[in-house]
């Protein structure tokens, strides 16, 4: 058995070779190139469906798409673009014949064969996509492709998209003996749903090729392109570009990742669309989340090395000829816009690919430009949630990518980047800290109608911050100067002690105004979480899925959930990432550690007291038996009696005072929980 995948592995190269010869001599659509396609694309699905486990069918979808559709692909591409450049070039020459000019209907022609060939390939790897799904019970993809239209929720698991239509020439004959879901090893199974991802990819490159080509280039004509007559009395009219989308490029692209969130290429594709969207910043974050997986895309690397470096000589460009828009550094521009804001982060990131010294010596403290500017947007609510977290993740792809990629002797260079995380996320912290303060202030028994619009905006990003400390935590207290001897610390991050300060309060209010045990527990995956699957910087510290066969188990979907419920449960995760970074006693939070031993010993000895008054009720008691207008007096004057241990105890931590005889004012001073005054981010 192990000699036939060999077999049929040595018959692909065979057949590759030949068709590589064919096309160097006849046309991509020639009959005879089209037979020798189909046949080695046979002998990849053979690889592929019969012997998916032998060592000759790894990379076979790769290989499959490289050597039996790319290949055409590029061919075509080259074809278009010379008729293109001819006929732009034609038209410059005006003394030309109509005879003589290189074809409209040549590449009219062109572009229809090209198109047919993507449509027949798409269906191809369409019903590769159901096929592998089908055929090794991949049932967590259904989700996915029904998202894509591919197959739907109620299609019963053996519809074929040809069904009825004979494929024996390529696709091999579907076993018998399918599968259950837990008949695959988990390696095999990983392996199949890595195979049906690159799939999906593949289709998504379809797609954009589709979108790409959709329209001839736009040229001035005097009525339409064929057929029909043209508009009366309007004379020559010129086509405008339609405005291309990649909607459906993006949704392959998305769900590709969703389905292996630790292979990069589908980030890198991403980051593609995004370069046509000419969104550089989207770009630039698609790359990171490309190359910080377990199996980095390594192409990302020199394409975002490429782009950064486009954007560091424009930039030098400018401030050499002092034209445009003033130097980020300049202090008299004007009020900061999120496209400026965008384009400073960009440069920031295309700066720490240099040296520390070559930074400061062309710009000189525009790291802290930025946290000022990303200080001032995120307060007045200018940036959007997505972006403020996009923002945290590009700054933790850095360092990661600076400490594993470009890994030196010399840690200056992550000692600056790691300062600006630590920057933004106190920029984070200083905001909560005044929303807290107000939140503070509103007297409703929902929590929800306490978490203000700005507070709202930040509680992703400060979730996932969270989780980047807790990861880096060991490297971020060795970092304080007032813990470690001189000459023991690797990398010295600045203000480490204000930004400590901050954490801690924050973290007092923050558990202050929501009290952990009135919130509920992050129980499935938050949009963050699906977003972040994967990224190495955070450590798999996010919610991998929703918990099963526990308590934690919740049994609504994610889209059941109510957003508010949403925002409680991050809070409650922040203030417990709070409390596991406070019992590491290293962290300089001993007030918040000590705030939080109080708690503890308050509810321990409210314990009993509450399972006394809880066993009497499982057996018929005197009140259970009283009528029930008594039974509502009762139950209404026990909660005016009602007293709060937890809160109290928060309250006696602080030093704040009790609010019996003040239910209209503020029930807690917040200047009182720290006596230090707090600064701007950047000072």
């Amino acid at each position: 058995m192990s000699e036939e995948p060999l077999a049929i592995s040595k018959e692909a190269k065979t057949l590759q070779q030949g068709l590589k010869d064919l096309l160097k001599t006849r046309d991509p659509w020639n009959k005879e190139v089209e037979f020798q396609r189909r046949n080695l694309q046979k002998q990849y699905l053979l690889l592929l469906l019969i012997h998916p486990n032998a060592k000759e069918s790894k990379d076979a979808e790769t290989h499959m798409w490289m050597q039996t559709s790319y290949a055409l692909i590029s061919i075509y591409k080259t074809r278009i673009a010379a008729l293109e450049r001819a006929l732009r070039e034609a038209g410059t020459q005006r003394q030309q014949s109509r005879a003589q000019r290189p074809g409209p209907v040549e590449y009219r022609k062109l572009m229809q064969r090209f198109k047919q060939f993507l449509s027949t390939e798409e269906k191809f790897w369409t019903q590769l996509v159901v096929r592998i799904q089908r055929q090794f019970s991949l049932s967590e993809a259904r989700t996915a492709l029904s998202a894509l239209s591919i197959v739907t929720e109620t299609d019963p698991a053996v519809d074929d998209v040809d069904s009825g239509k004979q494929d024996h020439f390529r696709f091999p004959p579907e076993p018998t003996d399918t599968p259950s879901p837990k008949a695959l090893p988990l390696d095999q199974r990983n392996a199949r749903r890595a195979t049906l991802s690159k799939a999906l990819i593949v289709l998504g490159d379809l797609a954009r090729y589709r979108e790409q080509y959709n329209e001839g280039p736009a040229r001035s004509r005097g009525g339409p392109e064929r057929g029909g007559r043209g508009g009366r009395g309007r004379g020559s009219q010129t086509d405008s570009p339609r405005v291309k989308t990649y909607d459906k490029a993006r949704a392959c692209y998305e769900c590709a990742r969703d389905l292996v969130p630790d292979e990069g290429n589908a980030s890198h594709q991403l980051a593609i669309l995004a370069s046509y969207q000419k969104d550089t910043f989207e770009s630039l974050v698609q790359y990171y989340k490309s190359l910080c997986v377990r199996v980095a895309y390594d192409p990302a690397a020199e394409n975002m090395g490429n782009v950064l470096s486009k954007v560091l000589d424009a930039w030098r460009r400018r401030r050499k000829s002092k034209s445009g828009a003033p130097p980020p550094d300049d202090p008299n521009r004007g009020k900061t816009n999120t496209p400026s804001f965008k384009d400073n982060v960009i440069l920031l990131h295309a700066l720490w690919r240099l040296n520390v010294e070559e930074m400061d010596s062309i710009a000189p403290k525009h790291d802290d430009l930025v946290v000022k500017e990303f200080s001032e947007l995120v307060s007045d609510r200018a940036l959007s949630i997505d972006t403020i977290s996009k923002i945290i993740i590009a700054a933790q792809g850095a360092l990661w990518k600076q400490r594993k990629i470009r890994a030196s002797a010399d840690t200056s260079m992550e000692a600056r980047i790691t300062s600006h995380i630590l920057a933004l996320y106190r920029a984070l912290l200083l905001t909560g800290i005044t929303e807290l303060d107000e939140a503070a202030k509103i007297v409703e028994e929902d929590l929800a109608m306490r978490i203000t619009a700005t507070f709202r905006r930040t509680l992703p990003a400060l979730r996932i911050a969270s989780k980047w400390l807790r990861v880096n935590l060991d490297h971020v207290v060795r970092a304080n100067p007032q813990d470690v001897k001189d000459g023991e610390r690797d990398v010295v991050i600045r203000e480490i002690r204000a930004f400590w300060d901050a954490y801690t309060s924050f973290s007092t209010r923050i558990v202050l105004v929501f009290p952990p045990t009135s919130l509920p527990k992050l129980k499935h995956s938050l949009e963050e979480d699906v977003d972040a699957r994967g990224y190495l910087p955070l450590g798999g510290l996010l919610m991998q899925g929703t918990p099963t066969g526990s308590d934690e188990a919740d049994p609504r979907t994610p889209e059941q959930v109510h957003p508010n419920e949403e925002q409680l449960m991050r809070i409650w995760d922040i203030g417990h990432d709070a409390r596991l970074i406070a019992e590491v006693y290293e962290t300089p939070m001993g007030p918040f550690r000590a705030q939080f031993s109080l708690i503890d010993s308050v509810q321990k000895s409210e314990a009993p007291a509450l399972q006394e008054s809880t066993i009497p009720a499982a057996v018929s008691s005197p009140r259970s038996r009283m009528p029930a207008d008594d039974r509502q007096s009762e139950e209404d004057d026990a909660r005016t009696e009602t007293t709060d241990p937890v809160g109290d105890a928060f309250r006696e931590a602080l030093s704040v005072p009790s609010s019996e005889d003040e239910q209209d004012e503020i029930v807690w001073n917040p200047s009182r929980i720290t006596s230090h005054r707090h600064p701007s981010p950047v000072e």
